[in-house]
Parts: structure tokens; sequence; C-alpha cells
């Protein structure tokens, strides 16, 4: 039964050192990359000047490489995601940020946040 399953998870992630070792740094990892991928994308315009080209092009190869490294790393995938989202049980969030419940580092890992993230700094040159 999956609910047993996710008992389990959450059995062991509170009584296991390791394992909630493992989780914290899961949650300040989500939270490191979260907060790049807001820096870079912050410095698109500054990227573009400095290499000659629009901050499209920048944001479209950044995508792009990301993507190239999601796809190489099993880490990324959804199912992965979903095994390490269903160990975090809900209380373990210690920080002040909403990053570190299962759902929040699920959406921060996410592709969709990847891209709106990236694309949303470079709406503004584009109009």
């Amino acid at each position: 039964d999956d609910d047993d399953d996710d008992d389990d998870a959450n059995d062991l992630s509170k009584n296991n050192p390791i394992v909630r070792c493992l989780i914290e740094c899961i949650q300040e990892a989500t939270q490191a990359y979260a907060a790049s991928l807001k820096v870079h994308n912050a410095l698109l315009t500054q990227y573009a000047v400095a290499s000659n080209t629009s901050p499209a092009e920048i944001a479209h190869a950044a995508i792009v490489r990301l993507c190239n490294v999601r796809t190489a790393s099993p880490g990324f995938d959804d199912e992965i995601l979903g095994d390490i989202a269903s160990s975090i049980p809900a209380s373990s969030s210690s920080q002040s940020e909403s990053i570190g419940t299962a759902s929040s580092i699920a959406q921060y890992l996410s592709l969709e946040y990847l891209c709106e993230t990236i694309i949303e700094g470079v709406l503004p040159s584009i109009g």
C-alpha cells in the first residue's frame, strides 16, 4: 500500500540522522539553486552586453544548457524528485523561506520554474 510506504519514509526521515542530514542538504541545495537562478537572471542584460548578444540569446543558451544538464542528471528525474518529496515530513522546514517543504522543493527544481524565472528576466528587454 502506498500510504504505508509514505509512513515508512516519514518514520525513516524522523529517526535516522543520516536521512535527516540528506534532507537538510537537499533543502539547502534547492535554496541555493533558486537563488542562483535569480541572480543570473538579474544579470542577463549585463551578460548580453559583455558578450555582444541579446538577453534573449543568453536566456536561450542558459535554458538549453540547463536542460541538457538536467537530462544527464538522474537527480532531476520526476520519479526521484517524487521519492525525495515523499520522504520529507511536512514539519521539516526550518527556513524562513518557503523552500523546504516537499512541494516547494519539487516546484523550485522543476523545469517550469527554471524557464519561468529566466524568461521573466528577458521580457522587459524585448518590449
